[in-house]
């Protein structure tokens, strides 16, 4: 094979190389942004079920007479409420799907219906924690997006960022492209010092951020006992407020029962 033949191929060989480095540089990258875009996506969806939850625990919060009675429910269910207090005093109380059923008593009632309202709490904040199977395309089942879901995303995309920005990184690029040019490369040596000052500028200023893991206004809402399982010490604990002060929890009732048929 000739010399100018030998010095064609060299070149194809380097050309190739440089596209498919180019390839994957930029395809990486790109994949990337790509996927934290979808997780911010998934994030905007997810503020829509915390509303949700936070307007169930409005309208539980709504039956009980002020805040040391919510936070005494809380506690009897052994339950730290955390954000959940007092992010749902910013929302509008939903009634929706409540309605408990007869009691003989006054004090049943309104036993009924706290508890009703809690199971309504515990199914929304399933919802938004868990998630659900929902039927997808072609009859699969798909997981509804979730707190639970974006948490461990999120995690995960920080762990590419930083593998991403460390072997990946502009200035490792510009290295290897160099490298492939022996003559280029001898005469970069007459400015090192320049080339790797601009080098790590340019790391920095192209480097991936962390993602914000859930760092909008969304809340890491409590795990609540089942229905079943808080049943007796939630109407122990309702009973308990009606005997106590039925004068403050019956306007409650009433104001509910209001709500409720103005819906």
């Amino acid at each position: 094979m000739s010399g100018k033949n030998l010095h064609a191929m060299a070149n194809g060989l380097v050309e190739e190389t440089l596209v498919e480095a180019a390839t994957t540089f930029f395809g990486a990258r790109k994949a990337l942004e790509d996927e934290i875009e979808l997780y911010h996506r998934r994030s905007g969806e997810l503020v829509l079920v915390e509303e949700g939850v936070l307007r169930c625990a409005a309208a539980l919060h709504s039956l009980l007479p002020g805040r040391e009675a919510v936070l005494g429910l809380y506690a009897a269910l052994d339950v730290r409420p955390g954000q959940l207090l007092d992010a749902a005093l910013v929302v509008e109380p939903y009634r929706g799907g409540v309605d408990p059923s007869l009691a003989l008593t006054p004090s049943g009632r309104y036993a009924n219906l706290v508890l009703a309202a809690y199971a309504a709490l515990v199914d929304a904040a399933d919802l938004y924690l868990h998630g659900r199977h929902d039927d997808g395309e072609r009859g699969r089942k798909v997981l509804t997006v979730n707190y639970t879901q974006l948490h461990d995303w999120c995690r995960i995309l920080n762990k590419k960022v930083e593998a991403l920005n460390h072997n990946h990184s502009p200035s490792g690029t510009m290295c290897f492209i160099k490298g492939l040019d022996p003559g280029q490369l001898d005469r970069s040596r007459l400015s090192d010092a320049t080339i790797d000052g601009y080098a790590t500028e340019l790391d920095k200023e192209l480097a991936f951020k962390p993602v914000e893991c859930l760092a909008m206004n969304l809340l890491a809402s409590p795990e609540l006992p089942s229905p079943a399982a808080a049943e007796s010490r939630l109407r122990a604990y309702a009973k308990g407020l009606y005997a106590k002060d039925s004068g403050a929890v019956k306007p409650l009732m009433e104001a509910w029962k209001r709500a409720v048929n103005e819906d």
